[in-house]
C-alpha cells in the first residue's frame, strides 16, 4: 500500500436544473427515463476523473451527482454531457443549471432529501425519489463506495425529518386544502364521486391530490369539451360540457369549480335542481376561482355545504408557517444525518491505512506463533490455547492506541502528515 498523502481524493459534486433556475419546458427536455439512466450513468463514468455518478430525475429538478478526483473540470464536463444526451443546443443550458462542489454539494442533497429543497416543502415523495435514484445507481454500477454512503445517510434524514416533525403535515397548497377539507366534512373518499369544473393548472393539481386521496370518480366540466376529455383522460375520469354538468351533478358528493369566467358557473336556481334530483342528500362544493365560480346564495340552500378560496387560504397560509417553524427542526435533523457522514468519509480516508496497520500486526503475531510452534506443540492444549489467547490480546492492546489516534486525525488537517509517520514507522509500504 502507497503513502496515504498520494491516495487520489474523491470529492462529491452535482450539476442540475431545478423549479429554482428554469423553466418547466427546459425541465422536461432534461428529465430522464429510467430505462436511459444506465447507459447515462456509464457515459458520464467515462469522463475522465469521475469514478461514481447518480441522476436524480423529478419533475422539479434532473441532478447529475458525482465522485470526482478532478472538480475544477467537472462543471463543465457534467454541463457539455446534460446538453448532449438531452439533445440541447449549444448555451441553452447556460443560466440554467446550478454548480455545488464538495461540502457544498453534500449540503444540497441533505435538503433536497429532507424536502427543504422541494417546490411544496414537506412534500413525501422526493425520499423514494431519491431511494429510487440511489437503486438505479447501485444497480447499474454508477453508485458505489462514497454515493451510496452518502445517499443512505441522506435518505437517513428524509425520513428522520417527517417521523419527528410535522413538516409533512397541514395542506399548504389551495387546491390540497380543498381535499384535505372534503376527507375532513365526508371522510374517506373512495365510494365519493367528484366534478372538477373548469381545465386550468389548479385543476389538475386538485385533480391530482384527489387521486392520491382514493377518490372513486371524477368528472371534468369544461366550456372546451375537447380540453375537458383530454384531462379526464390521465386520470381515468369522464370529460364533459359545461352544459351537461347539471345533469351530471346530481350523481356527485363533491364539486369543485376552478375557472377563468367573469360570471358565475352556478347559481343558486341551477343548485336547487341538483338538490331535488339528489334527495337533497348533502353536497360539498368548494369555489376556488378567482372571481368566484359560484354564486353566494348557493351555500344558503339545505344540505349544501359552500367553501371558498378565503376559507382555504388562511388554512394554507397558518399551514405554511406551521411548516416553516418545523423546517427549523429538519436543518438540524439534516446536519445531524451529513455529520455522521462525514464522520465515516473521514475514517474512509485512514481506513486504508489501519487495515494495512492491522495486518503488520497480524503478521508479526503469527510469524512468532510459527517460530515458536514446536515449544507450544510440547504445552498441553489448554496452555497451548492460553498463550494464542494472550498473544492476540496483546496484538489487540497495542494496536488500540495508534488506530485511535489515527481515527482522531481522520477529522483535523493533519491526517496525511499523521498517517504517512505511521506508514514509515511500521514499514507499512512492505506490508503488503
Amino acid at each position: 500500500m502507497g503513502s496515504s498523502g498520494t491516495s487520489q481524493a474523491r470529492h462529491v459534486v452535482v450539476l442540475g436544473v431545478s423549479h429554482t433556475t428554469s423553466s418547466v419546458s427546459l425541465r422536461d427536455r432534461c428529465c430522464f427515463a429510467e430505462a436511459d439512466i444506465p447507459a447515462a450513468l456509464a457515459t458520464i463514468r467515462s469522463i475522465e476523473g469521475i469514478s461514481e455518478a447518480l441522476i436524480l430525475s423529478t419533475c422539479n429538478r434532473v441532478e447529475i451527482y458525482a465522485v470526482t478526483s478532478q472538480v475544477e473540470g467537472a462543471e463543465s464536463s457534467l454541463s457539455a454531457f446534460l446538453s448532449a444526451s438531452r439533445g440541447l443546443a449549444d448555451g441553452e443550458l447556460t443560466g440554467h443549471t446550478f454548480f455545488r462542489r464538495c461540502e457544498e454539494a453534500i449540503d444540497h442533497l441533505f435538503r433536497v432529501a429532507t424536502s427543504l429543497e422541494s417546490l411544496m416543502v414537506g412534500e413525501a415523495q422526493i425520499i423514494a425519489q431519491v431511494k429510487n435514484a440511489l437503486s438505479l445507481a447501485r444497480e447499474s454500477g454508477g453508485a458505489s463506495t462514497v454515493l451510496n454512503k452518502l445517499f443512505q445517510f441522506a435518505v437517513t434524514a428524509g425520513k428522520r425529518g417527517r417521523a419527528e416533525t410535522r413538516i409533512g403535515e397541514g395542506a399548504v397548497s389551495i387546491s390540497q386544502a380543498g381535499v384535505e377539507l372534503a376527507k375532513k366534512i365526508l371522510g374517506k373518499l373512495q365510494s365519493r364521486h367528484c366534478m372538477i369544473i373548469g381545465a386550468g393548472e389548479m385543476s389538475v393539481l386538485t385533480a391530482r391530490h384527489l387521486k392520491s386521496a382514493g377518490i372513486g370518480r371524477l368528472y371534468f366540466a369544461n366550456r372546451t369539451v375537447e380540453r375537458a376529455v383530454e384531462i379526464a383522460r390521465e386520470f381515468e375520469g369522464t370529460g364533459i360540457s359545461l352544459d351537461d354538468m347539471r345533469s351530471v351533478m346530481p350523481e356527485c358528493d363533491i364539486v369543485i369549480s376552478s375557472t377563468a369566467s367573469p360570471d358565475y358557473v352556478l347559481g343558486a336556481s341551477d343548485m336547487r335542481e341538483v338538490m331535488a334530483a339528489r334527495n337533497n342528500r348533502s353536497i360539498l362544493l368548494i369555489d376556488i376561482a378567482a372571481p368566484r365560480d359560484i354564486h353566494p346564495d348557493v351555500g344558503r340552500l339545505y344540505n349544501v355545504f359552500l367553501y371558498t378560496i378565503d376559507d382555504l387560504s388562511s388554512v394554507a397560509k397558518f399551514n405554511q408557517e406551521m411548516r416553516a417553524k418545523e423546517a427549523e427542526l429538519v436543518e438540524a435533523i439534516a446536519r445531524d444525518e451529513m455529520q455522521k457522514y462525514f464522520d465515516w468519509y473521514n475514517y474512509l480516508r485512514v481506513q486504508p491505512v489501519m487495515q494495512s496497520l492491522r495486518n503488520r500486526f497480524n503478521h508479526l503475531r503469527d510469524r512468532k506463533l510459527d517460530q515458536f510452534s514446536t515449544e507450544l506443540a510440547n504445552l498441553p492444549q489448554p496452555a497451548q490455547e492460553f498463550v494464542r489467547q494472550f498473544i492476540t490480546s496483546l496484538t489487540e492492546e497495542y494496536l488500540e492506541g495508534p488506530s485511535k489516534a489515527l481515527r482522531e486525525s481522520s477529522c483535523t488537517d493533519d491526517w496525511i502528515q499523521f498517517s504517512d509517520s505511521l506508514v514509515r514507522l511500521f514499514d507499512l509500504e512492505r506490508s503488503k
